[in-house]
């Protein structure tokens, strides 16, 4: 998918870029209704809502954007505001961005690793300035896909959030967004844990190792619930509190 997506860059040409996967469809006209403002300057990112779908039904995704808190706000208010989500906003399709600010920042999708949407998010947020809502169901997602790294779990999954979450960790991100970029970070860094302990998977001890050492993202986050699962890795280690956190999983 990412050799894909990064060969439509190139050949791109509009304003704007959207990714849809294949499996899924788009409400065209959210698009045409965006395109058609003239009353406001042109974002660097535009946050849109999705809806699942099944077999004909349909549910909410659950990333609840509240508008106030990005229309008209600076980059660390709309940062803040995400930061309420209990998931990452980290996938590519529920966006539009700016082709000029792709382009500039080189922001292509890396190759060979899975979930490159993690990684390229960290990268997008933190190269744009500038943020949109646009109300309106915009995009369609099929439920039960097969690219949930929750889903299916395999040592390539682990391999490439670990390889993501070590990437990102030696980034030097701008400091006043810095602490809700370490809580997205922080998200997956649980997920990582949660499915390091899946019955199909053994994880060898450089695994365990390198993941035991980036626990410190968690005190980089602005999150207190995060903060206090540190000193849990830091006594038990990852195997346990990658239990603890499937008995409370609701809550993190």
């Amino acid at each position: 998918m990412s050799e894909a997506r990064n060969t439509g860059i190139k050949n791109s040409n509009g304003k704007y870029i959207v990714f849809i996967d294949s499996d899924d469809f788009i409400n065209c006209q959210v698009l045409l209704d965006f395109l058609s403002k003239d009353d406001i300057d042109m974002p660097d990112v535009v946050f849109l809502n999705a809806v699942k779908y099944d077999k004909g039904s349909v549910s909410y995704f659950g990333e609840d954007y509240q508008p106030e808190k990005i229309l008209n706000q600076s980059k660390v208010e709309v940062l803040k505001g995400l930061c309420r989500f209990r998931k990452f906003p980290g996938s590519a399709w529920n966006k539009i961005i700016k082709r000029e600010l792709i382009i500039k920042e080189k922001l292509f999708f890396e190759k060979g690793i899975y979930s490159e949407d993690i990684e390229w998010s960290m990268r997008l947020f933190n190269a744009a300035t500038t943020f949109f809502y646009l109300d309106g169901c915009y995009y369609y997602y099929r439920q039960g896909r097969k690219d949930s790294i929750t889903g299916t779990v395999s040592e390539k999954s682990i391999k490439s959030l670990l390889y993501i979450l070590e990437k990102n960790a030696e980034m030097e991100f701008n400091r006043d967004i810095s602490s809700y970029l370490y809580s997205f970070l922080s998200y997956e860094y649980l997920v990582l844990l949660f499915i390091m302990t899946s019955k199909n998977i053994e994880c060898d001890a450089d695994i365990k190792r390198r993941a035991y050492h980036l626990r410190f993202m968690l005190l980089k986050s602005n999150k207190l619930i995060y903060k206090l699962i540190f000193p849990i890795i830091t006594l038990f280690g990852v195997d346990i509190t990658g239990r603890i956190l499937k008995v409370i999983r609701g809550n993190v």
